[in-house]
């Protein structure tokens, strides 16, 4: 069987994996192709137009990953990213960015990096992470750390980060088009809701807890408008990031084998 034909998944790589029985060889070819061309078979491709594959006694039968269980990371390898985001994000806490009026830091930088390279799922299990080890006590939050910090004003946003981090994995890993646009917009929904967490937690526990009252106008100007431009700049570079870099951190993120699996099946006599 001569086969002329190239397959594109979403992550920009072409996996073709399997043993020639007839052969007795492992085949694996890839090939990097960009990101976001959706899953499709190509005839005469005019990518590859002498990529010639022949094989003999094998039919191959093409798998895609999204109705088989997506793309899976080995355990190790989610343990290994997850705490180096959780470190990421610890460090970025004390990266101050010094702009007039309010100076910003990179934490929110890679906990929107997190949902956006480990998924909705394991990103927010490395903002949790973050959070608890400062809750135990490590010094990891921008003024400290402790169970006290529960009773300051600013903790809201901690969990907002939490929060946000999921929604913005979650939407990126449903987009169809892969474009910084859209990767902003996920940027964006995650920053909403990183903001409605924490305004909504300042203004309780100023109001009803520590006894500083604050107002509607005053939390508005200090807790958003004054604030949210730096975010909305983080927000615009981790898309730009996204687009960039996602397709190759998923080359060594995934196991490649949940990308692409072929079925040999023999040839029917």
């Amino acid at each position: 069987m001569r086969m002329n034909r190239s397959f594109l998944d979403n992550y920009g790589m072409i996996v073709l994996e399997k043993y020639a029985n007839a052969l007795g060889k492992h085949i694996e070819i890839k090939m990097h192709l960009g990101d976001g061309q959706g899953a499709f078979f190509m005839k005469n491709s005019k990518h590859f137009p002498k990529k010639k594959l022949t094989i003999s006694s094998l039919y191959f039968k093409m798998v895609n990953h999204k109705t088989n269980g997506g793309l899976q990371m080995t355990k190790t390898k989610s343990m290994i990213y997850c705490g180096l985001f959780t470190a990421l994000i610890a460090a970025g806490a004390f990266i101050k960015i010094p702009v007039p009026v309010v100076p910003f830091t990179l934490q929110y930088l890679f906990t929107m990096l997190a949902g956006l390279f480990l998924g909705s799922r394991r990103g927010m299990i490395s903002v949790v992470a973050y959070m608890l080890l400062g809750l135990a006590g490590l010094p990891i939050f921008s003024e400290g750390g402790g169970i006290w910090y529960i009773f300051k004003p600013s903790f809201g946003y901690i969990i907002g980060f939490c929060l946000g981090t999921y929604v913005t994995g979650l939407i990126a890993e449903r987009l169809k088009q892969k474009t910084v646009f859209h990767y902003l917009l996920a940027n964006l929904a995650g920053l909403m809701i990183v903001y409605i967490c924490g305004m909504v937690y300042y203004y309780v526990i100023c109001n009803y807890v520590i006894d500083t009252p604050i107002g509607i106008w005053p939390l508005i100007l200090y807790c958003f408008l004054l604030a949210v431009p730096g975010d909305i700049a983080l927000s615009v570079l981790g898309a730009v990031i996204a687009k960039r870099v996602r397709p190759v951190v998923f080359q060594y993120l995934f196991d490649s084998k949940s990308n692409v699996r072929l079925e040999t099946e023999e040839l029917a006599k």
